[in-house]
């Protein structure tokens, strides 16, 4: 890429790039989130009702919100998001008991669902619209890397609050960064987005449910999505178990919960590299079908493997390898996904597949803490991670031969 391609990138997309810098900075800084829970005394069975009653109000808000998105436009839909989020973690350290967190955590689960999804759909469309779609691969891929830099500054803002603060505090800076993140996004964000006719509020509500519906035909009808989209209803185990049980595990082997911002800090730092090899990852495959199977294949094999971590040095590098396949893998498997979906339908399938990872979700924390707190975590790990093993045939039954490609 020379100068005068990546000047012109950046003047298209600086707005998406800042809000994705942020957004790893905010991630990173409560990234011990995990221990924040078991520490304030609660269970792995009542974390797991917590998440799974928030999963729940998530996936029954999921498709609306997506669809709304659509309708109504990605800036606004993506502002209110982080917005209400930042409003909601700053309530997590004044109130950690188990009944205010599921009402606090639901509510959070709840306005990130208008962020599933429109915030990928609103820079594809204006990339689109600008005529410029051949920069789409290079979005998701420069999009991770600046995450990754946020989760670098991040993770050693986190580790210094945790060291001089105290787990409670990394709600409070993850909450104003993404509160900072809506108003930045109110005040440059940019839409070409056309406003719909003005109709009653049932109008408008009937046009919502109709446009999810067809964005669900949409998927139901086409052989690369439906099989795609099967796949991710078991693939999401692997990525709730080493989700849940990174942290624990880690501690188990003796890691200090302030090194936990350190490992998603290096972690940032290896993702900054990782992204710029996705190019050259894909041509070790076949074709991208192939790229997508294999690469799911590895990654619920890593997970499987946590469960037989012994020591600090074996988790640290388990879990740095994982993120780093991941890190470079993930701006194929996006774009891989986002070829098969037409424009107006972009943020509602976005918002289904996030639906599909939202029912394995509420399956998985449904059950993983009975498991958990009767079997031990190490088993659950070994069990949840075979489920997810699933999802590789339906992968393998997808059919991307023939399919026209949208961007």
């Amino acid at each position: 890429m020379n100068f005068k391609s990546l000047k012109e990138e950046f003047a298209l997309l600086w707005r998406f790039y800042v809000i994705y810098i942020l957004f790893g900075v905010a991630g990173a800084i409560n990234a011990p989130w995990m221990l924040f829970y078991l520490n304030a005394g609660l269970s792995f069975t009542q974390i797991g009702i917590i998440f799974g009653a928030s999963t729940l109000v998530g996936l029954l808000a999921e498709v609306p919100t997506g669809a709304i998105a659509d309708v109504f436009g990605r800036k606004i839909s993506v502002g209110l998001s982080f917005l209400l989020l930042g409003l909601t973690w700053l309530l997590i350290p004044f109130f950690p008991q188990f009944i205010p967190l599921i009402i606090i955590i639901s509510i959070a689960q709840l306005v990130s669902t208008l962020r599933s999804g429109a915030d990928e759909a609103w820079a594809v469309d204006y990339l689109k619209q600008n005529k410029k779609s051949s920069m789409v691969h290079l979005f998701f891929m420069h999009r991770l890397f600046l995450i990754n830099c946020g989760l670098i500054v991040g993770g050693i803002i986190s580790a210094l609050i945790v060291k001089f603060l105290g787990l409670n505090y990394i709600w409070l800076g993850s909450g104003t960064v993404s509160i900072f993140i809506a108003g930045f996004i109110f005040v440059f964000g940019t839409e070409k987005f056309r406003k719909p006719k003005k109709a009653k509020f049932t109008e408008r509500v009937k046009q919502t449910c109709n446009h999810a519906g067809m964005g669900w035909n949409y998927v139901r009808h086409h052989p690369v999505l439906f099989m795609y989209v099967l796949g991710m209803l078991f693939l999401s185990f692997a990525g709730c178990t080493l989700g849940m049980f990174w942290q624990p595990i880690l501690a188990d082997v003796g890691v200090y919960a302030g090194w936990i911002g350190i490992i998603v800090s290096i972690s940032g730092a290896i993702g900054l590299v990782a992204p710029l090899l996705s190019k050259w990852y894909a041509k070790i495959f076949k074709n991208d079908k192939w790229a997508v199977v294999i690469t799911d294949s590895i990654l619920i094999a890593g997970v499987l493997l946590f469960a037989f971590v012994m020591a600090p040095w074996q988790g640290i590098v388990l879990i740095l390898c994982f993120w780093a396949l991941g890190d470079m893998y993930t701006p194929l498997g996006t774009k891989f996904f986002h070829n098969f979906i037409k424009s107006k339908y972009r943020a509602t399938i976005g918002s289904i597949l996030s639906m599909v990872w939202g029912v394995s979700a509420l399956i998985f924390f449904l059950t993983v803490g009975f498991v958990s707190d009767a079997f031990g975590m190490r088993a659950a790990v070994i069990i949840f991670s075979m489920i997810s093993a699933i999802s590789i045939p339906f992968l393998i039954l997808m059919k991307p031969k023939g399919q026209k490609k949208q961007i």
